[in-house]
């Protein structure tokens, strides 16, 4: 069954088509590359051969010898063996270890928390993509890192087993006296050849804010409130007697008494409101109950710049490849 498409070109004979640029979202800084020449790889793997030791390995059991033993006794062989295989390390071993980082997901983890000092990443990974997140991760925290040509061979050798990424903890640099920190200033004076792509960026420092105290007094005059002169609208008398009623319909009250001045548990004084024929005057000078001021204290801080600059994507375009080979029409 043929398609639209096909008909069109049947009748139209052959057209040409009409290659159309795609655009394409790039990763800023994919042109870091730090990989080392020749020579410069020849001098790093002299001084990784001087400086690390080899691991002690997988532990081998000769299965000939131990499968004639019962399950039990060869489970506590098994386990014997392999203690005596952890336990049977020497002190520089121990060192390199505490210092020596090996894997992508290692030494992952350890840049999130800062604790890598110097990383090199092997070229010759599979998938690129696995490893090329630690090349920008270290050279955003700027962290020295470089590439290694034909890094799993050259580890295997060297090491025991083959990795893709290896990197040397943050205390290397005060401790002088293991082998290692001559491996770390190697890696230091290679990588300083090479620019590293956030060099542009704020350093993550911390910037300390003065605070400038500020006083603010908030005076009863800059309002200007109306309020009555005669105080309350109806101002009770000082005693007043209620007269009984018969009626039965109307509920007695014997005595209802109004007292001049009243006792709080505060202890607030009254005051007498100067009688004026005004009852709705500007009130330009309060009185002592009225609020004639208050000071408050404000802290303002500087302005702070940001720690972290924006770095745009780029885009690029790119066009199709005109010698590209059709799909195969499937037979019908």
């Amino acid at each position: 069954m043929t398609t639209l498409r096909e008909l069109n070109m049947k009748h139209k004979g052959i057209m040409k088509k009409n290659i159309r640029p795609r655009c394409t979202i790039t990763d800023p800084y994919e042109k870091f590359w730090p990989l080392l020449d020749l020579e410069k790889s020849q001098l790093l793997v002299d001084e990784m051969e001087k400086t690390i030791s080899k691991e002690n390995g997988k532990l081998k059991v000769n299965w000939f010898t131990v499968k004639k033993l019962p399950l039990d006794i060869r489970k506590c062989e098994i386990k014997n063996l392999s203690n005596t295989h952890k336990n049977n390390i020497s002190l520089d071993l121990k060192a390199q270890r505490s210092v020596l980082k090996m894997g992508i997901n290692e030494v992952s983890r350890c840049v999130e928390k800062d604790q890598i000092a110097c990383c090199l990443i092997a070229e010759d990974v599979a998938n690129c993509m696995i490893a090329k997140h630690l090349l920008f991760m270290t050279a955003a925290k700027k962290i020295p890192v470089l590439i290694l040509p034909d890094m799993h061979c050259i580890t295997k050798r060297i090491i025991g087993f083959s990795s893709a990424v290896l990197g040397l903890k943050s205390d290397v640099i005060n401790r002088t006296e293991i082998s290692l920190h001559n491996l770390y200033q190697t890696i230091i004076k290679l990588s300083n050849k090479f620019k590293n792509p956030y060099i542009k960026q704020i350093d993550m420092r911390e910037l300390k804010s003065t605070e400038i105290p500020s006083r603010v007094n908030v005076n009863i005059e800059n309002y200007l409130l109306k309020k009555p002169r005669e105080g309350r609208a109806f101002v009770p008398e000082e005693t007043s007697n209620v007269q009984l009623l018969n009626d039965l319909s109307f509920i007695p009250i014997e005595k209802m008494v109004v007292e001049k001045q009243q006792h709080f548990e505060l202890e607030e004084k009254l005051f007498e409101i100067p009688i004026t024929t005004d009852l709705f005057s500007i009130d330009t000078k309060p009185t002592s109950i009225e609020d004639i001021g208050e000071s408050v204290e404000r802290k303002t801080k500087e302005f702070r710049e940001p720690l972290v600059r924006y770095h745009g994507l780029k885009i690029k375009k790119i066009k199709p490849n005109p010698k590209r080979k059709p799909k195969e029409k499937e037979n019908s």
